[in-house]
């Protein structure tokens, strides 16, 4: 109702409105939860909560997609040998990536959306890194220097 009443897009008014949200949660979260005055399950479950909340009202059923990329990789960290975790973690995560961008491209091809692929993009990114990390940390005797030197500790 409101997007008619502005001429705004609707999508266009639910990313400003996320935008407010967490800017709003970040002062809140600042003087309220501050460490002091809160502990750290507290500040977990807020920020969880508000970033859920945040991902869900901006990219609506498409959020299913950074759910499912999550639980791979963690299922993949889990429960596949050291030694083949990052280089899985990579092809399950870029793989789904395709598959969406390839998705996007047939069914919605010229349509203005809130895309989720590129959002998707940044967390196989940083899902992988954590994979080939994580790796390279119970193998430390074979690590090149130049792993040595990025590797997450």
């Amino acid at each position: 109702m409101l997007s008619i009443l502005q001429g705004i897009p609707s999508d266009q008014l639910t990313a400003m409105g996320c935008q407010l949200l967490s800017l709003m949660s970040g002062v809140l979260f600042y003087h309220v939860f501050h460490t002091k005055y809160s502990s750290t399950n507290t500040r977990h479950l807020i920020s969880l909560t508000i970033g859920l909340t945040v991902a869900i009202l901006c990219y609506k059923t498409s959020f299913i997609h950074l759910l499912l990329l999550c639980l791979l990789s963690y299922t993949v960290l889990l429960y596949v040998p050291v030694g083949f975790r990052g280089w899985l973690t990579f092809a399950l995560c870029f793989g789904h990536v395709l598959l969406v961008h390839l998705d996007s491209y047939v069914n919605h091809y010229m349509e203005f959306r809130v895309e989720i692929s590129n959002s998707l993009m940044v967390l196989a990114s940083k899902v992988s890194y954590t994979a080939f990390s994580l790796d390279d940390n119970f193998k430390r005797s074979k690590l090149t220097p130049n792993q040595v030197k990025y590797k997450l500790t």
